[in-house]
């Protein structure tokens, strides 16, 4: 039997080891891992020469829909694969599935809003990519079950961090912010109620994804910072300590203990926060921990300086940043994300990292992430120890994808998995520009030289990037729609 492509002469990483050999593929998906004399002939036949055969990076936090829907999906998969991305976790409002309007008019539900975004996936997308749909309304919350069974979505965001009244009755900022994000109109904990009981009436793979940031908090310690006359990093950082992640943590969590929900906490950034992670884990609650890189890899006292490294949530101390790295080699944290967003930098830089009023206080604060992501824990993390190659295959492939309820046809070198497939050289040196990452935005490691790139990717057996040249076509990637129940052993059919 000859087969569409294999990859031989690396050395293969699973979560439980290294091996010598390389991997089959064929109509897509894996047929065959293992040694060399054990591959079948391939029409296509790489030789990785003794470079690391990881399976494809899912990185489940992204956000498109910064411009034109289908225009970001373009972009963003396509500049991905350079960084060996090859499942991307869209997280979208329903006001942001088509074109881009800056405060939209009131907020649709997802079945009118669906239908178009799938098709631009379809369209646009060098990678597979699955929906994340934020729940800003009751009408969305109670049409979860019909998301999942009907859409294959399965994940559910809540802002927490931006409840609360209408855009006139917000504090000035937040109010702004919170419109231009997509979600004009408030919403309240009955909501979120609402939602995880529906998450845990369909059941298994539902999960709910919560932003934890109590900003009624923060903003006490915002006017502190601004009657400071404040402008540095660390006081962006001290405007949102952690305790107003911890706040959220444990509030929520306790609506999942109630109701039985899974829930996932996207970028953990705070001691505070992932002290409650623990809590809730002890008290036998479902909670999954998601962090970033530049919380892990970047701390506020690092270049770059000031706005350059203005995020939302804030970066942390050193002290911070080392405690969530000693968490993810534990296994206290689960996976990474990036909490990608393709703004361009001219729209988006403000001439002051926090300005003298709370007007446009976010401005600056969202960053590109997606290409570096895993570079960067290689780099930071493998090539200096701190790290296990086969710990980062389950934070940034095999983990990731268990949460989406992907796996194993996702995140897993397995026969019968999709075959994303990375060669990556862990002694390729290369510098995070424009060029390199192939993206004109905002990066949180812009001029910095990681070592550990991707050299080949490949999306379901096909080629889509090679020796950093982007070589895959949009519309090879396509909507993943999940199936309910045991992710173990669902069907691995993509459709």
């Amino acid at each position: 039997m000859t087969v569409d492509l294999v990859i031989k002469d690396g050395k293969v990483v699973t979560p439980r080891g290294l091996f010598p050999g390389g991997v089959a593929v064929d109509d897509g998906v894996i047929v065959a891992v293992g040694g060399n004399e054990h591959l079948p002939p391939a029409n296509v036949t790489l030789n990785a020469q003794d470079k690391l055969i990881l399976p494809g990076v899912i990185d489940p936090h992204t956000h498109p829909g910064k411009r034109e829907f289908a225009t970001d999906i373009r972009t963003e998969t396509s500049s991905a694969t350079i960084g060996g991305v090859t499942t991307m976790g869209a997280i979208i409002k329903s006001t942001r599935m088509g074109e881009w309007v800056d405060v939209p008019q009131g907020i649709p539900s997802y079945k009118q809003s669906f239908p178009s975004a799938k098709e631009a996936v379809d369209a646009n997308s060098t990678i597979d990519v699955y929906f994340n749909f934020a729940i800003v309304t009751d009408e969305q919350a109670n049409e979860i079950p019909y998301y999942a069974k009907e859409f294959g979505v399965t994940s559910f965001k809540f802002y927490v961090g931006y409840m609360g009244g209408d855009k006139s009755t917000r504090r000035a900022g937040l109010g702004d912010w919170c419109s231009r994000l997509g979600f004009p109109d408030g919403f309240d904990d009955g909501t979120v109620y609402l939602g995880f009981e529906n998450i845990a009436k369909v059941g298994p793979p539902c999960i709910a994804h919560i932003h934890a940031e109590n900003m009624g908090m923060s903003r006490i310690f915002f006017d502190r910072i601004f009657r400071a006359g404040r402008n540095d990093l660390a006081g962006w950082a001290d405007r949102s300590p952690g305790i107003c992640e911890a706040a959220h943590i444990r509030t929520y969590a306790y609506f999942a203990k109630v109701t039985g929900t899974p829930i996932y906490v996207v970028h953990l950034n705070s001691l505070e926060g992932l002290d409650e992670i623990r809590r809730a884990r002890a008290e036998g609650i479902q909670i999954f921990a998601e962090t970033c890189p530049q919380y892990t890899w970047i701390a506020t006292d690092d270049d770059p300086p000031g706005v350059w490294g203005k995020s939302s949530p804030p970066l942390r101390d050193k002290n911070t940043a080392d405690g969530l790295v000693k968490a993810l080699a534990d296994g206290d944290i689960f996976c990474m994300g990036t909490d990608h967003c393709p703004n361009l930098q001219e729209n988006h830089m403000g001439g002051e990292l926090i300005p003298p009023d709370s007007v446009g206080i976010f401005r600056s604060a969202s960053q590109s992430g997606i290409q570096t992501l895993l570079p960067s824990m290689l780099n930071y993390g493998v090539n200096t120890g701190v790290l296990s190659i086969e710990r980062l295959v389950e934070i940034c492939c095999k983990n990731p994808a268990y949460a989406a309820g992907l796996y194993p046809q996702k995140g897993a070198l397995k026969v019968g998995s999709d075959g994303d497939i990375l060669v990556v050289d862990t002694k390729l040196t290369k510098k995070v520009t424009a060029e390199t990452i192939h993206a004109p935005y905002l990066a949180f490691f812009r001029e910095r030289n990681l070592t550990g790139w991707p050299t080949v990717v490949t999306v379901r057996g096909e080629v889509v990037m090679q020796d950093n040249e982007i070589v895959g076509k949009p519309g090879h990637g396509k909507y993943l729609g999940r199936l309910l129940g045991d992710q173990q052993v669902a069907n691995l059919d993509p459709s």
